[in-house]
């Protein structure tokens, strides 16, 4: 696992791998209690985008010892924390059905084990509906993007609520990367999309960190005051993956009713110099020599250079990225 696969060898080999370890959905009785460093996984799919943010509650389930899920709750899933156990989230991207999300979530979770050389981690599957709207491209992305004001409240509050020594990893690809922007906004005490944060979280200990790639949002999200929101003063460190070469991205702007902003993950940030010093957070990886004009998942799950820092960014290697790395 840890050579290059093609894209096409990797996702069969992860719906190879799904197909025989994530079966069904057990009661809880019958697993015994999740380890810190187990396989989770969090939907809200059934969720309304007209339920208020506080009574939205995902559902949750973990992979027990006999393979098979077992249902849980947010209580379970928090008694699991461990400040020696990093957690790590994966958000998939656009068109993904429920089955998608597990096949791929399963499949990243063996590569970052394959590489973390035996050091534990807790890896949660965040599946979120986004099974492709019949009509225009246009009305499937803009439903989308709206429903990302949701994703982000969700996943806020769940991360605002895992112990503030566990180091947190957030990993997402496309509209999955915009719900990480919006969640970190609303864990610095901003709105995003209409929503906010009730309360005081208890102020983080340990290093949160996310990876985002070819994300579906504004290249103007990275600064100050921007509606499209991701807040660096939440990040301890920020990897950014883009690829000029993208298919998919680059219709973005076509989003908007009129001609909008291109995205963050086609061109990356927009006007870095008004950053400041959180600048020196973010890594910039351009990814359109490995990638080409391809947009799924896969493609960049299966690029060299993304897998060699994925180990690091979610605390499961000693050393920072390798000196390659670009400065925006």
């Amino acid at each position: 696992m840890n050579g290059f696969l093609g894209a096409t060898a990797m996702r069969n080999l992860a719906r190879l791998a799904a197909a025989w370890a994530l079966v069904w959905i057990a009661p809880a009785a019958q697993a015994a209690p999740p380890a810190p460093d187990s396989l989770w996984l969090i939907s809200t799919r059934e969720l309304s985008d007209c339920e208020p943010p506080g009574e939205n509650q995902p559902q949750y389930w973990y992979l027990g010892k006999d393979h098979q899920w077992v249902a849980a709750d947010s209580k379970t899933f928090l008694h699991c924390d461990d400040a020696h156990v990093p957690t790590v989230f994966f958000l998939h991207g656009n068109r993904f059905t429920s089955q998608d999300a597990v096949e791929t979530g399963y499949g990243v979770y063996q590569v970052v084990m394959s590489l973390a050389d035996g050091r534990p981690f807790r890896f949660v599957i965040w599946s979120w509906p986004s099974d492709r709207i019949a009509g225009s491209n246009r009305l499937d992305v803009q439903v989308k993007a709206a429903r990302s004001g949701l994703e982000s409240c969700c996943l806020a509050q769940c991360v605002r609520r895992i112990h503030p020594d566990v180091p947190v990893s957030l990993i997402g690809h496309s509209f999955g990367a915009r719900a990480i922007g919006g969640a970190l906004k609303l864990l610095v005490g901003e709105e995003f999309a209409g929503r906010k944060l009730s309360g005081l979280g208890v102020p983080r200990r340990a290093p949160l960190r996310a990876v985002l790639v070819a994300a579906g949002m504004d290249n103007t999200a990275l600064l100050p005051g921007s509606g499209n929101g991701l807040a660096l003063s939440a990040l301890d460190r920020l990897l950014l993956a883009y690829n000029p070469e993208d298919h998919v991205l680059h219709w973005y702007r076509r989003m908007y009713h009129r001609r909008g902003p291109d995205a963050l993950g086609y061109t990356g940030p927009a006007c870095t110099a008004q950053l400041g010093a959180d600048a020196k957070k973010i890594e910039l990886l351009d990814l359109s020599c490995e990638v080409g004009r391809h947009h799924p998942w896969e493609y960049y799950l299966a690029s060299p250079s993304l897998r060699a820092r994925l180990v690091w960014y979610a605390f499961l290697a000693p050393s920072a990225p390798g000196r390659d790395a670009q400065r925006p």
